[in-house]
């Protein structure tokens, strides 16, 4: 019977010693698990993010994309309107918009809807407003149904020196986390 005990003992001891193994054991795989669901959730966020960038990217490209075909607009207005715009400064002598050469002045133009036309006007900001109920985009806040946007977009048009029927129109929009910028050449259509 002594012998019986001490065995009994000795499966004790072993399975209390081991017992503290398996706690070990736990508690190491509870730490891989988290520090695999962290890097898990790391990757997520990252993403995440990214996705909202890419989002915003486009979201951009198109406003840019618009600012070009609102000058070809014009352009193109003058035109079939039938008057006789033999240069630049008569398609856009109204805007204060064409030729900008001094680069310490911000001399960016943005547009606008006004009365079913097409406004453009010297801006600073150049803030683009958003109207949910028909979809435009403008730079003035003068109507309550417009809601500000974190995108600025800024047109510039200038003159290539050796072409008097040529201009180089770049638009460049902005947001809080990146910026694109389009750039297009555009000829003076001339009747002849």
């Amino acid at each position: 019977m002594f012998t019986l005990t001490i065995q009994k003992n000795r499966q004790f001891k072993n399975a209390q010693s081991h017992a503290g193994f398996t706690l070990i054991e736990m508690l190491v795989a509870v730490f891989i698990f988290s520090l695999a669901l962290a890097a898990f959730m790391g990757i997520a966020s990252r993403g995440l993010q990214a996705a909202r960038y890419a989002q915003d990217e486009v979201r951009a490209d198109y406003l840019a994309i618009e600012g070009i075909e609102i000058i070809r607009n014009i352009r193109d207005r003058a035109f079939i309107q039938g008057s006789n715009n033999t240069d630049w400064n008569d398609v856009f002598n109204q805007d204060g918009c064409l030729d900008h050469i001094d680069e310490d002045v911000n001399n960016s133009c943005a547009f606008e809807f006004v009365e079913g036309n097409i406004k453009v006007y010297p801006c600073e900001s150049c803030n683009v407003y958003f109207n949910p109920n028909n979809g435009f985009r403008q730079f003035e806040n003068g109507n309550a149904a417009y809601s500000f946007t974190n995108y600025t977009r800024k047109i510039r048009i200038d003159r290539v020196a050796d072409e008097l029927d040529e201009v180089i129109v770049t638009v460049n929009v902005s947001w809080p986390t990146g910026s694109v910028e389009y750039v297009s050449s555009l000829m003076l259509w001339v009747i002849s």
